[in-house]
């Protein structure tokens, strides 16, 4: 039987779920899964807000099996001011790759934000 995957934003109390999720996706770069390291790139650019993170996880029932995760930044087109989204970070556990999770990942981040870096 196959499960069914959702798509989620993330919220901040998930955090502990999703730095267990790093330390298997990155066991060769532990530093993806520190806290600091994680708070330093998604909680303390200047454009985020911690209630509205640009951070989607791809759930398994209860177990986190995808994460895309983005900054909001601020670009200068032609002179204005324009919001846009930076993923810096695109993973989905290898057992569940080839299955469209990397693409509903990246559809939910452009509705949040059509413009992405």
């Amino acid at each position: 039987m196959q499960t069914e995957i959702k798509i989620e934003q993330m919220k901040l109390s998930e955090k502990d779920a999703l730095l267990l999720f790093l330390r298997k996706a990155y066991a060769d770069n532990p530093r993806q899964s520190e806290p600091a390291f994680w708070d330093w790139h998604f909680l303390a650019p200047p454009h985020s807000d911690a209630d509205n993170l640009p951070v989607w996880l791809a759930k398994s029932g209860d177990h986190i099996v995808g994460h895309l995760a983005a900054i909001p930044v601020e670009l200068n087109v032609e002179g204005k001011l324009t919001k846009a989204i930076w993923i810096l970070d695109l993973i989905i556990d290898p057992e569940f790759r080839r299955k469209g999770i990397a693409r509903k990942l990246v559809l939910e981040a452009e509705r949040f934000c059509p413009l992405i870096l």
